[in-house]
Formats: structure tokens, sequence, C-alpha cells
């Protein structure tokens, strides 16, 4: 599980590309990304945190079933 955080940077349509083929690579070697934008984690850092626990829960089911 891998959890980003992004700035306004990753707004950029270089920048964007860049995240899109760094996260297909990292999902080919089974990894599971959450993105956030920096403005959400400042604003409701708890439904963020829920949100993380659920996705890891999810997770965590996937891979017991192979």
């Amino acid at each position: 599980m891998i959890v980003e955080l992004d700035g306004s940077v990753h707004e950029d349509d270089g920048v964007y590309k860049k995240d899109l083929k760094r996260e297909k690579d990292l999902e080919k070697l089974s990894y599971k990304i959450l993105r956030y934008n920096n403005q959400w984690v400042y604003k409701d850092i708890q439904s963020i945190w829920w949100g993380i626990v659920e996705e890891c829960k999810k997770r965590v089911e996937e891979l017991k079933r192979g």
C-alpha cells in the first residue's frame, strides 16, 4: 500500500503523466496506490485516515484470496 499526498504541482500535465506511468509500474508489482490532495488532508484528516484504514482492510482480503 502506498499513500501519496499530492500538492498543486501534480496538476501540471507533465507531472500528472509521470505520476500515471509510475502508478501503473507500481501496480504491476502488486502495489495499491492511494492518492490524496494535500488540501483534503488539511481539511479532513480524519476522513482520510479512515479511508486509508478501509482500503488496507480491503487489500488484506484481496491478498488472502490470492
